[in-house]
């Protein structure tokens, strides 16, 4: 069986390639990173009086009220705003 040299060339290009990636793959670090120590948290005290039981509205709620342009049941469990910059 005689291969032609457009046929050997491929095989070798082919050998190549499974040595790089081999050669990628046992060079990768570890996926397990060491454990970090936990730090312990100080509680801050706060400026200012502090108000009773007051709500404050989340990003969502504010957005989610200026937006004029609405698909689909506005009662749904799931709520998909996209932002889009185009400049």
């Amino acid at each position: 069986m005689s291969f032609t040299g457009q046929a050997k060339l491929l095989a070798a290009l082919m050998i190549v390639l499974v040595i790089v990636v081999l050669v990628g793959c046992a060079s990768r670090p570890g996926a397990t990173p060491e454990p970090l120590s936990p730090t312990p948290v100080t509680p801050t005290a706060t400026a200012g009086p502090s108000v009773g039981n007051t709500a404050t509205p989340t990003l969502m709620d504010i957005v989610a009220a200026e937006t004029r342009h609405f698909v689909g049941d506005p009662n749904a469990p799931v709520t998909i705003i996209e932002f889009g910059d185009f400049q």
